[in-house]
């Protein structure tokens, strides 16, 4: 009897286990026949940057098949959302999850792009802060800085995905580009002074600014701080003497000087 008493308590356990088991089989099959809530989507997006809404990325998911009306828990295929999610370009990163109280949440991170390209053929793109290509947006234009020139959109699209030499030359542009374009942006300065970059078929960078109708040859992106800072200090302490309609070009691309061309 004493032997018996001594297994009780695991006899009860194992009850208790056993019993858990069942009720949570019968809370999942329960679960997986409930209908589905549309998902609680968060966006999180640079400030004055919105290029999806909580209704387009719903909406793409329907035009999908992947979320429709009266949809169970079962039918839904969170790694398929996700991957779709996580395929649109306007999109860094995204998550899908189910909270404790039974509805799911959709999580997305927006890409930030820096610049705007308008290849020679007057096509338009961003490129995001991780030198991803995006899509122009119908919805939302982003005030950042414009590049044109000889160059087209292939060139970086290509870019992406390095499998040839050719691709290597496009991908070094596309770095030019991205720390040309990075380095305005994060100067408050030189962002309020430069309206566009223009890339001329040889793959050197020209300025066009709000001081005058003089162009800045840059040059390639190289030595950029030091290139920028001798373009300050002209305009704070030589411009001032000479007048700012006196040059048609100022280069900058020379290392220790400024070169300028005198109007005709």
């Amino acid at each position: 009897m004493k032997k018996f008493k001594k297994y009780i308590p695991y006899f009860g356990w194992s009850f208790f286990i056993v019993l858990l088991i069942l009720v949570m089989g019968f809370v999942k099959k329960d679960r997986e026949e409930m209908l589905l809530s549309e998902p609680e989507i968060k966006l999180e997006a640079p400030e004055n940057m919105v290029f999806l809404t909580q209704t387009d990325v719903l909406n793409r998911l329907r035009n999908m098949h992947l979320v429709w009306e009266d949809q169970k828990f079962k039918e839904l295929d969170i790694d398929k959302v996700e991957l779709a999610l996580n395929g649109m370009p306007e999109v860094k990163s995204a998550k899908v999850f189910f909270r404790l109280d039974g509805k799911w949440e959709i999580s997305c991170v927006l890409r930030e792009p820096i610049v705007r390209l308008i290849d020679r053929n007057g096509e338009s793109f961003y490129l995001d802060r991780d030198k991803k290509v995006m899509p122009i947006s119908r919805k939302f234009s982003a005030r950042v800085i414009p590049v044109t020139g000889e160059f087209d959109k292939a060139d970086f699209v290509q870019s992406q995905n390095i499998i040839h030499n050719e691709a290597l030359i496009n991908k070094n542009l596309l770095d030019q580009v991205y720390a040309l374009s990075d380095y305005v942006c994060k100067d408050v300065e030189l962002s309020s002074l430069i309206t566009q970059i223009y890339l001329t078929k040889e793959g050197d960078f020209e300025l066009i600014t709000l001081l005058g109708d003089q162009k800045v040859i840059f040059g390639k992106a190289e030595d950029i701080p030091a290139k920028f800072e001798k373009l300050k200090l002209f305009y704070k302490y030589g411009i001032p003497k000479t007048g700012w309609d006196n040059y048609k070009e100022i280069n900058v691309q020379y290392k220790d000087q400024i070169v300028c061309t005198k109007k005709e």
